[in-house]
């Protein structure tokens, strides 16, 4: 107890919260008598409402992906029109540096050599290869996030 007549208040909260209704009042001589409604169907109820939303949600959240991943192939194949328009070739290396870039901007060049297989120095090499004409770094070394150039 926190303090002196917030029980009730709390109660009413709680019940409201919960999406049950507010508890009645009624005096029988001289005893308040108060009514707590059960809570537990309408829990049920909005339980059910969660499962079919959350199945909602799955399909949403699948279709998003798919977008994304369409997105992502789009510029990914941009970039190989524009390194074709400038008479080179993306090597694989390259295409997965960018590929991970674009899903992740803040990418460390560590993250880059395991995800990747190869070492930082290599990451390092790529990475200046292509710098000015693929990608830039915005911001410092720390903190900052690549922007990829089409």
């Amino acid at each position: 107890m926190k303090e002196f007549g917030e029980g009730f208040d709390r109660i009413c909260r709680e019940q409201e919260a919960n999406g049950a209704n507010v508890p009645s009042f009624r005096t029988d001589e001289f005893i308040l008598k108060i009514t707590v409604p059960k809570v537990a169907e309408n829990v049920q109820k909005q339980t059910g409402n969660v499962t079919e939303n959350s199945g909602k949600v799955a399909e949403n959240h699948n279709k998003v992906a798919e977008k994304v991943a369409e997105n992502h192939s789009k510029v990914t194949e941009k970039l190989r029109e524009k390194a074709a328009a400038l008479g080179e070739t993306l090597t694989a290396n390259r295409v997965k540096i960018l590929e991970l870039m674009i899903e992740d901007p803040y990418i460390s060049r560590a993250d880059l050599a395991n995800n990747v297989g190869i070492s930082e120095t290599s990451i390092y090499r790529n990475i200046e290869a292509m710098r000015g004409k693929y990608l830039r770094r915005v911001g410092p070394d720390k903190g900052g996030f690549w922007e990829i150039i089409m």
